[in-house]
């Protein structure tokens, strides 16, 4: 194992790899960079952003900006290809894998837009906080959109909806505030991660339904507050992330079963668990926990092995980040966020 500093990166918030290579992403909301690690080549984005999205599928890049500007640029050759204007500032955004199609949210719901036409084609009402939560699945077969029924309503429903008739094929009622919406790799699952189901404080709860039935797989309820989940890439394992103790100082990471919700292994954490992710592989899991106040600032770098069952590597780090991110091919991990330095692990061929 190689570990690097990556100097030409200051302070991003965001560190995550994309597409069928080695290409990552490190944004800031004054700055994105987009490095190329196969061609040894970057581009370099300066604007005053309050949302960006990639797809290295499309070489798209969307920077969203005040007053409901969002460009989008063609990242093989850095330049603009189109603005979309209209609405509020867009807070989130994301771009369908072969960047067809871009979700924007902002304080009155969420548009889904046809980049081939530059048209917003649905709007799924209702804003508030959260901004909207949402997801394409990898096959652009769905897009999902989660829409609180009002401000003061524990009440959520999740529209699927399909890119290729236009329409919204399946509704799920859910309870609780939507913290994060996943398509399995495989398109056929849609994860729903809920907290406070039925206004119950510190009481969290997952569902998951098969996207062609709409039919609920199972639900995973816990006392812990769900922090993060990712699928294997296969779709039959998920990684849940959780917080635990009085305090939330400890942290637990559970592999479950992505067909019936069976516990198949866990392992414990000294500090809350604070990012997941999977090699493509499905061989090991990454995680990143630590420790952020005033006091202390802290993160380590955790490489769970599931067929040895064990903690194989860890890396600690005094500075706090919050995000990790293999490469498609399994050869890096990139850990960074927060305003951290941007650190890259290097894995030996086996």
């Amino acid at each position: 194992m190689k570990v690097y500093t990556l100097e030409l990166i200051s302070a991003p918030k965001t560190v995550r790899f994309f597409g069928e290579g080695c290409t990552l992403l490190a944004g800031s909301p004054t700055h994105v960079s987009i490095l190329d690690f196969n061609q040894s080549g970057s581009v370099e984005f300066s604007k005053d952003n309050t949302s960006y999205a990639f797809s290295a599928k499309s070489n798209t890049l969307a920077l969203g900006q005040s007053g409901g500007l969002i460009q989008i640029f063609d990242t093989a050759t850095g330049k603009r290809r189109e603005v979309l204007k209209g609405g509020a500032t867009p807070k989130k955004i994301k771009i369908s894998l072969n960047g067809d199609f871009l979700a924007a949210a902002n304080g009155n719901g969420t548009s889904l837009i046809n980049l081939n036409i530059g048209k917003t084609e649905h709007h799924f009402p209702g804003g508030g906080w959260q901004f909207g939560q949402f997801h394409f699945s990898p096959d652009e077969r769905y897009f999902a959109a989660g829409v609180r029924k009002s401000e003061s309503s524990l009440q959520h429903t999740v529209y699927q909806y399909d890119l290729s008739t236009k329409t919204i094929d399946r509704e799920f009622s859910i309870e609780g505030t939507i913290t994060q919406l996943l398509f399995s790799p495989n398109g056929e699952k849609l994860l729903v991660s809920t907290t406070d189901p039925g206004g119950i404080a510190y009481e969290t709860r997952l569902h998951l339904f098969d996207t062609a039935s709409g039919k609920e797989l199972f639900q995973w309820e816990s006392d812990e507050g769900i922090v993060d989940v990712v699928f294997s890439p296969n779709s039959k394992v998920l990684a849940i992330g959780t917080a635990a103790g009085a305090l939330i100082q400890n942290g637990v990471v559970r592999l479950l079963d992505a067909n019936n919700g069976t516990e198949k292994d866990r392992f414990m954490l000294d500090n809350v668990v604070v990012d997941l992710d999977m090699s493509p592989d499905g061989q090991l899991v990454s995680v990143v926990s630590g420790t952020y106040s005033m006091w202390k600032k802290k993160a380590v770098v955790f490489i769970y092995n599931m067929n040895e069952h064990r903690i194989v590597y860890n890396l600690n780090s005094k500075e706090f980040f919050n995000m990790n991110s293999f490469s498609s091919d399994g050869r890096f991990l990139v850990v960074g966020g927060r305003g951290s330095s941007v650190q890259l692990l290097e894995f030996k061929k086996n």
